[in-house]
């Protein structure tokens, strides 16, 4: 069986085409990665019992991120809580400030004091665009 030969415009025209693919595939990417966001409650800057105040029960866990999803208008939000650590990672198009992480706690904490959440909305980290990956 003869392999088959391809000619130089040929080989020409699959790169352009594979450069165009990689643009846009790159494009999408950092247009995903302009509204990737992380609110981060972590042992650096609060006791564990604090941290430990922010569990969400695994039974009411789908429940709250379904309703903060939708009142905020958010295509993508996970939640992560370990022993040390509760992280929020989520996408919007606008930055997060503490304002907006207190309106997302209040909201994923019902329970808590307002002035409880506020508290910590101000001393949460938070990370916004490629900073939430680093």
């Amino acid at each position: 069986m003869e392999k088959p030969t391809f000619g130089l415009a040929f080989l020409i025209g699959i790169e352009w085409q594979l450069n165009d693919i990689r643009t846009s595939i790159l494009s999408d990417l950092r247009a995903r990665l302009n509204t990737l966001r992380a609110i981060s409650i972590n042992h650096h800057h609060f006791p564990l019992e604090t941290i430990g105040s922010f569990v969400i029960p695994q039974e009411e866990l789908k429940a709250r991120l379904d309703a903060a999803k939708e009142e905020f208008e958010m295509n993508e939000l996970m939640y992560l809580g370990t022993c040390n650590r509760v992280e929020v990672v989520f996408n919007v198009s606008h930055f997060v400030c503490s304002g907006f992480t207190q309106k997302l706690l209040s909201h994923l904490f019902p329970n808590h004091d307002n002035s409880f959440i506020k508290g910590v909305a101000q001393k949460a980290q938070r990370f916004n665009g490629e900073e939430t990956v680093d």
